[in-house]
């Protein structure tokens, strides 16, 4: 074999070596924002739960004074 034919299989086994650590790291990096992103949707989903509770203890306290009937709307309201 020639010096060309090593320099050229040492090109190939260099770069298939850098391609195979720059996928392992985009893959621990993704890993890393999915970790991220489940503890949002979590902290989303209590967040959204005290919301309803609050807004569920809201509508029975207008209910309890008999705030919640509905206004009837009269033709052409709003429209200006």
């Amino acid at each position: 074999m020639t010096p060309d034919m090593w320099t050229i299989i040492g090109t190939g086994i260099a770069l298939a070596v850098l391609i195979f650590r720059l996928v392992a790291w985009v893959r621990s990096d993704m890993k890393a924002l999915v970790t991220d992103m489940k503890e949002g949707f979590r902290q989303l989903g209590e967040r959204l739960l005290a919301v309803e509770k609050e807004q569920a203890r809201t509508s029975g306290l207008l209910e309890g004074l008999g705030l919640t009937g509905r206004a009837t709307p009269t033709p052409g309201a709003g429209a200006d």
